[in-house]
């Protein structure tokens, strides 16, 4: 029998390693206690072995009913060399799988190549030298499937949103003097003014009626209070820092106040199935944000509208001329005190939620992206078609200013929040061991 004295070395689940050879037996559930004809000084040594020098004799012994090996068995704590072989078979599992993932990504991308090559050649037979290698339209298309691609790239490797690959693309393609979408300032605002009406019907397909009608106050107040706060935060920021008209002001913060739950959602989806907890997480995080983002785009059409379309020149009463740097420092401590102030409040509004809860809630509503994407050019490009700026007209200067304070707010948060969410989240919203022991005491 196997004393509890006696070496021993756990090897598999169902194998036991011992150094003493009166002790080799086979235990009933197969589970196997091993002799090791070698002298082992140290427990190094023994996981430096392979599987002929470990495993020579086996010898299949079935105890009788009652007999003290099990308890032996029970009574010893030996190193687990199991926990080890397993976190070695699953990093080499994981890059196997990594390594057939990239396979597969250059698969897809060398198909897609061949079919955009064969597309190019007719569209420069049908339309002419607009689409010879060098024209513009070719140009345009090509920004366009390096965006695409690089985001679907990143998002494969990494996990990570594409709209960050897509998002540096474009500037890539801007600085370098590539593409400058102000030649193209017909189609730009068009796919602008369209892009909203998809973004509300694609987030009301996923709203819960029941839920909204039963929880329709919590609802309200994380998405309407934080988003509010927010945007008086911005206009007054840019009002008395920047120098921004009101109008101007709050402009931009409807725009900078809206969250990216797109950014969130799939590791919300994930913890909402596994973290067994009894909200609803989906759909608070989807109702609330879809609010919030309603907000944003009916708010923002009503100051651009007024602004661009209205017989009023009230907004235009300051000439300023910002420098890029200034504009950075300054956006990037209107963002720190806005987000700030936002969490709070937010923090605040779900009075019913234990600290972690209302932590991981903060977590998703810090991205901001696509609002800000699709929205955040479009006073640009309208400045810009109405053919009244030489480069130091005072809307053109907002209007730049907008867009590189929104471009640097999507490029710091969207990271941050989807990191937060992804990784702080299965933390935050882990149950307490008490509370999982009250749970199996109770079944």
């Amino acid at each position: 029998m196997l004393c509890p004295n006696n070496d021993a070395f756990r090897f598999d689940d169902n194998i036991l390693i011992t150094l003493d050879k009166e002790t080799a037996a086979v235990v009933d559930n197969g589970i196997y206690t091993i002799y090791l004809n070698k002298e082992v000084e140290t427990y190094e040594q023994l996981k430096l072995m392979n599987e002929d020098q470990r495993l020579l004799v086996i010898m299949a012994v079935r105890p009788r009913e009652g007999d003290a090996i099990r308890h032996s068995l029970a009574s010893t704590a030996p190193p687990n060399i199991t926990a080890e072989k397993n976190k070695e078979d699953n990093v080499k599992n994981k890059s196997e799988d990594i390594r057939s993932k990239t396979a597969a990504l250059w698969t897809h991308f060398f198909t897609l190549t061949i079919l955009g090559v064969m597309m190019w050649g007719l569209l420069w037979c049908a339309w002419g030298p607009g689409w010879r290698w060098d024209g513009p339209w070719v140009r345009l298309g090509a920004v366009a499937v390096v965006g695409w691609s690089s985001g679907q790239a990143l998002q494969a490797l990494t996990t990570m949103p594409p709209l960050l690959a897509a998002l540096l693309t474009g500037i890539l393609a801007r600085n370098i003097g590539f593409l400058d979408m102000r030649d193209f300032i017909e189609i730009d605002g068009f796919l602008r003014k369209v892009y909203p009406v998809v973004i509300l019907g694609k987030a009301s397909l996923g709203w819960n009626v029941d839920y909204m009608r039963r929880n329709w106050l919590g609802i309200a107040a994380l998405g309407v209070l934080p988003w509010a706060v927010e945007v008086t935060a911005v206009a007054a920021c840019a009002h008395f820092v920047l120098d921004f008209p009101w109008l101007w002001g709050f402009l931009l913060g409807s725009i900078h106040a809206s969250v990216s739950c797109a950014v969130v959602m799939p590791g919300v989806i994930r913890l909402g199935a596994s973290c067994g907890s009894g909200r609803n997480w989906v759909q608070l995080v989807c109702t609330a944000g879809g609010t919030d983002t309603a907000l944003s785009v009916g708010v923002y059409g009503l100051f651009f509208s007024f602004m661009f379309h209205a017989e009023t020149d009230v907004y235009k009463y300051v000439k300023i001329d910002h420098d890029l740097w200034n504009v950075m420092l300054v956006g990037l401590g209107i963002l720190f005190l806005c987000l700030v102030l936002r969490l709070a409040v937010a923090a605040l509004v779900c009075w019913d939620m234990t600290l972690r809860e209302k932590l991981f809630v903060c977590c998703t509503w810090i991205p901001k992206s696509i609002v800000e994407a699709v929205l955040g050019p479009l006073a640009l490009t309208t400045v810009i078609s109405r053919g009244s700026y030489k480069g130091s007209e005072t809307d053109y200067v907002y209007a730049e200013t907008l867009m590189k304070i929104l471009i640097q707010a999507i490029i710091i948060t969207t990271p941050i929040g989807y990191l937060l969410t992804n990784y702080l989240g299965p933390k935050l919203l882990k149950k307490p061991k008490k509370d999982c022991e009250n749970n199996v005491e109770q079944s």
